[in-house]
């Protein structure tokens, strides 16, 4: 049984990495880029925008879809990402394409996604108060009311 494991764990090692390193033969959809981009007039400068506006339109819909309580994926995660969508030639510029690879390297282990932190909800229910804190509260509350006339005097009871 130990020897099963041990093999398995080495499959998915070796699936983990080939994610990584040759294109994805479960890949379904995704924009791809031109095989061959000799002579397309882009420069490294031009590139550098296009994974940057593909990574903020990813972040953006991330913290949104996520609700800001699971932060965004780490500096090491994000070069996975990048890997991923380099190897299967898919659009840098497109959040999509991120969010592609996001969801087959987490669903392969290779991202590890932390759960979000729980949201603690104060209850509904009326507190209990001791009779002493409810006189307490009521004198307070006959202290805001204006009790002045509409001359500005105060009444005498």
């Amino acid at each position: 049984m130990k020897r099963i494991l041990e093999v398995a764990a080495v499959q998915i090692v070796a699936h983990q990495n080939a994610l990584l390193q040759q294109p994805d033969p479960q890949l379904k959809g995704g924009f791809h880029v031109p095989s061959d981009m000799s002579g397309s007039g882009y420069t490294d400068s031009d590139w550098r925008t296009c994974w940057q506006m593909g990574w903020n339109d990813f972040a953006d819909n991330f913290f949104i879809s996520q609700k800001g309580l699971v932060p965004l994926p780490s500096e090491e995660e994000r070069k996975r990402m990048g890997a991923y969508i380099t190897v299967n030639r898919l659009d840098p510029s497109l959040g999509d394409n991120f969010q592609l690879a996001y969801d087959r390297l987490t669903a392969a282990g290779i991202i590890s996604t932390p759960a979000p932190a729980p949201v603690v909800k104060e209850s509904q229910e009326p507190k209990q108060q001791t009779p002493a804190e409810f006189a307490k509260e009521v004198a307070q509350a006959m202290e805001r009311i204006d009790t002045r006339t509409p001359a500005g005097k105060k009444t005498t009871q």
